[in-house]
């Protein structure tokens, strides 16, 4: 490891100290970049019809929150791109088990957990129907006024049934 550095001059392997500083900076990085995904793909991931009906200045809150975590999420993953581009076994084999072990976290443990199932399309799955759905709305709708709570007026969720193309499933 002589003369090498961890993406920046300033952050030298010369010594083992320094390499297990880069090991937990690496993990820290990688952690936070999955951390970062997962809330991008959940916790600010709302459905377009929720835009729509939200104010102007929600939405453009929203989108810059959006905008700025996709930003250092990019940012993180190429910043790891280029740790495993040293072809350093070490650094290689630290960004794979972290990713891993977030993985695990992320998503096999907390989007599988019973808290965070939600809706008739969980119980859908697999039983003949997709992950689609189209949202109408029905009843008696005046043209002249914009109000999504008109009288008479109902919201109802329609699922789209699977179409299997081939006997795998």
């Amino acid at each position: 490891n002589r003369e090498l550095h961890l993406l920046f001059e300033p952050l030298s392997l010369n010594e083992s100290t320094e390499l297990a500083t880069a090991y937990i900076l690496i993990a820290i990085m990688c952690a936070l970049e999955r951390g970062i995904t997962y809330s991008l793909d959940n916790r600010f991931n709302k459905p377009s019809e929720e835009l729509i009906n939200s104010s102007i200045g929600e939405r453009i809150y929203y989108i810059a929150i959006r905008t700025v975590l996709y930003g250092i999420a990019t940012t993180l993953r190429l910043l790891y791109m280029l740790v495993v581009m040293y072809f350093n076994t070490g650094l290689f084999i630290t960004v794979v088990c972290v990713y891993i072990s977030f993985y695990i976290i992320m998503v096999e443990l907390i989007k599988s957990s019973s808290t965070n199932k939600t809706g008739s399309l969980k119980k859908l799955r697999n039983k003949g129907y997709s992950d689609l759905s189209i949202i109408a709305q029905t009843g008696d709708m005046d043209d002249d006024e914009e109000d999504e709570h008109d009288r008479g007026a109902q919201i109802k969720e329609y699922n789209i049934p699977k179409i299997v193309i081939s006997s795998e499933s």
